[in-house]
C-alpha cells in the first residue's frame, strides 16, 4: 500500500524551495553589482583630493564585508532550497525516511 501524500507539506516544501532560489538569485544580483563596481564610492580624502591610506583601508574593509555577506547569503539560500526539496520529497509519500544508526 502506497502512503498518501501531504498537500500542505508539499506546498510548504515548494515554498521553502522557491524562497531558497530567490535568495540565491538575489545573491547573484548583488555579486554582479559588486563585479560591475568593485570600489566603494567615497572615503576620506586629503584636501588635495588624493586618496589616503585610511580611505583605502576603509574601502577594503567594506569590500571584504560585502564578499563575506555574499558567501553567507549563498550558503543560506542553498540550504533553504535543499530543505525545501527534502520537505517536498518527504511529504509526497513516495520516499522512505532515511534510517539513522
Amino acid at each position: 500500500m502506497q502512503p498518501k501524500s501531504d498537500v500542505l507539506g508539499r506546498l510548504m516544501g515548494a515554498g521553502v524551495f522557491f524562497l531558497g532560489v530567490i535568495v540565491v538569485l538575489w545573491v547573484l544580483k548583488l555579486a554582479y553589482a559588486l563585479y560591475a563596481d568593485p570600489l566603494p564610492v567615497g572615503g576620506p580624502q586629503s584636501p588635495a583630493g588624493e586618496v589616503t591610506f585610511a580611505g583605502l583601508a576603509a574601502g577594503l574593509s567594506k569590500l571584504l564585508a560585502r564578499i563575506l555577506l555574499l558567501i553567507v547569503g549563498s550558503i543560506s539560500g542553498s540550504l533553504l532550497a535543499s530543505r525545501g526539496v527534502r520537505l517536498y520529497a518527504a511529504s509526497s509519500g513516495r520516499t522512505q525516511p532515511a534510517e539513522r544508526e
